[in-house]
């Protein structure tokens, strides 16, 4: 059924005259494709690069002024690729990283929430994650390639944390293509069933104990079960915050500010201690 006809459907169940319904679905819908007409130019500014892959994914990267001591990927949230990635990005990078925010959503991005949430209908909500992983893995790929295989943290926020943890199921098994040192999630989807990440692979994982999207109770379990699966004397830092919903990091000027939040600094400053431990080059 088409959205009119849904409208119509709607209307004549509720008393309220189709007209209005089907107005609003047509607004709707209008409003829909504008934000996609947008897309193209929100996203021209954010993207430097592109692989040399069929699949041409889009990536911003920012690269140190000396030697780099590692590389840092970090995957957007439902809205797509946006600013707040790319300042995370030129932090990383004025620390010593390689950093990297690719392009996962493939060209679409929103800054709504009703749109955000079509564009993860799949994985969110059909268990389809497919598709993001395999543009993370084809911009993964290339920049191992280009920077000699550096070892590599990947991170994600939101719907990233989520595509950042089943990345590292293929990637953690494919060592001769990428040399993953550590994944961070920030409030990510863990499925239920569990993850096959190599045992050797470290984890940081940072959620608030008032999040909506992942109940502690539903979630205390799935974290236990990602300690366990950890070779003895791998890390998995855990951080769970008293008080915190979901997307409780702003972006990189919540966490620099003089009366930041102690939760959101010690979210993200723990994560940054994370990854200089395990980003050790000789």
């Amino acid at each position: 059924m088409n959205m009119e006809g849904l409208a119509g459907t709607v209307a004549h169940r509720i008393g309220v005259p189709a007209l209005v319904i089907g107005a609003a679905a047509l607004g709707v819908r209008a409003w829909f494709h504008l934000d996609h007409m947008r897309e193209k130019a929100r996203l021209e500014p954010l993207v430097s690069a592109r692989t040399s892959s069929e699949l041409n994914t889009g990536y911003f990267i920012a690269t140190p002024a000396s030697k780099p001591r590692g590389v840092v990927v970090v995957v957007h949230e439902f809205f797509g690729l946006s600013s707040r990635e790319i300042e995370f990005c030129n932090h990383l990078a004025s620390n010593g990283y390689v950093a990297v925010a690719p392009d996962v959503f493939q060209g679409h991005n929103t800054r709504a929430i009703p749109r955000a949430l079509w564009l993860v209908r799949d994985p969110a909500f059909k268990n389809r994650w497919e598709s993001s992983v395999e543009a993370l893995y084809d911009v993964v790929v290339e920049i191992s390639a280009q920077f000699d295989q550096l070892p590599i943290v990947i991170a994600g926020f939101c719907i990233g944390g989520g595509i950042a943890l089943r990345f590292a199921e293929v990637g953690s098994k494919e060592s001769e293509l990428v040399n993953i040192a550590g994944v961070g999630v920030f409030y990510g989807n863990i499925p239920s069933n569990g993850l096959q990440i190599a045992p050797h692979v470290p984890l940081y994982l940072a959620y608030g104990k008032n999040d909506f999207e992942f109940p502690l109770e539903k979630l205390q379990p799935k974290l236990d079960n990602l300690q366990t699966t950890r070779a003895p004397g791998v890390t998995c830092d855990t951080r769970l915050y008293e008080n915190k919903n979901h997307a409780f990091i702003p972006g990189i000027d919540a966490v620099l500010q003089p009366d930041a939040d102690p939760a959101v600094r010690d979210a993200w400053t723990g994560f940054e201690a994370f990854v200089a431990k395990v980003l050790t080059t000789p």
